[in-house]
């Protein structure tokens, strides 16, 4: 009795080692990753950054008029951007003919451009901090926690803008920034991301004052390899944003990229800077793979033997 009750024991161990591996996989931290960037369109990168900067702009929050107080709110934040400049290592590596509005003298002028970005969230309310649970008065501060737009749709785009055609974006008064009809005069679609997840957190001072600051994550699903160098077939690739909201305003566009009217909501001065990183896809190692099947026959005779 003794010898049975040790080979079971055994059995059972040596089964359960085995199934271990069923929840392996490799795991690998995201890491920097240096971009390539072709602003003629022909992927002849040029110009290698891990960090784009963005120029001050403007958010819209809708839904929230100061702040929200139950939580589980949800409300939408848009945001349109424009990068500043492209650096690397710390180090500024943007073209010459980045932002450069005047067509000036000398040939880099020749090929004037900018990177637009549209954004668009849900946030939902996760925690609301008032010493008096009252809204109404301040200060009081929001957290937040990001949420996706329904439908599949991705929560932020690129675009290569040309200002050859005319098209620079005003912050003062955005009309297209790639939507709609706009699109084809606004520039090329050169990356597309899926929120992976994100916070964000904003404190009122009073009905027209606040300051605030958010981190985003978000996963690249289309690249144009002509101007980017991403590979997002063997890897997850894509860009976290940090940054900052204020109130007021720096600018006071009449609509967002989308056509939301800013009288719908709460208008904020935006500054923010995106870092691009990449982690190898998540997949099972061979050798892991031969121990997930160890692992499968081991269960299996486990349980061919107790119905024995």
């Amino acid at each position: 009795m003794k010898t049975m009750k040790t080979k079971k024991m055994s059995s059972t161990f040596i089964a359960s080692l085995l199934a271990v591996p069923l929840s392996l996989a490799i795991t690998t931290d995201a890491s920097a990753l240096v971009v390539g960037f072709d602003p003629t369109g022909t992927a002849t990168y040029t110009n290698f950054a891990d960090n784009w900067a963005d120029k001050t702009d403007t958010g819209l929050d809708i839904g929230t008029i100061p702040l929200p107080s139950t939580v589980g709110d949800e409300h939408t934040f848009i945001t349109q951007l424009r990068v500043d400049s492209m650096n690397n290592g710390g180090f500024d590596t943007s073209p010459i003919s980045l932002n450069q509005n005047d067509p000036g003298a000398g040939a880099f002028f020749d090929n004037r451009f900018e990177i637009t970005k549209e954004l668009k969230i849900k946030d939902i309310l996760t925690e609301f901090l008032d010493n008096d649970n009252d809204p109404s008065t301040f200060p009081n501060t929001a957290n937040f926690t990001a949420g996706s737009m329904l439908g599949g749709t991705p929560e932020l785009t690129i675009y290569f803008d040309p200002y050859a055609d005319g098209s620079e974006s005003n912050p003062n008064n955005v009309t297209c920034y790639g939507s709609g009809a706009c699109a084809a005069d606004d520039g090329i679609k050169i990356l597309e991301l899926h929120l992976k997840e994100g916070t964000s957190s904003f404190t009122a001072t009073s009905l027209t004052t606040g300051t605030g600051s958010f981190d985003l994550t978000f996963v690249a699903s289309f690249v144009d390899s002509n101007y980017l160098d991403i590979d997002i077939n063997n890897f997850e690739a894509g860009i976290g944003i940090t940054g900052t909201l204020n109130i007021p305003t720096f600018y006071n566009p009449t609509e967002m990229w989308d056509g939301s009217q800013t009288a719908d909501g709460i208008a904020f001065k935006v500054d923010s800077s995106e870092l691009f990183f990449s982690e190898p896809n998540q997949v099972p190692e061979p050798g892991t793979l031969v121990m997930l099947g160890l692992g499968l026959f081991g269960i299996g005779a486990m349980r061919k033997k107790k119905s024995v």
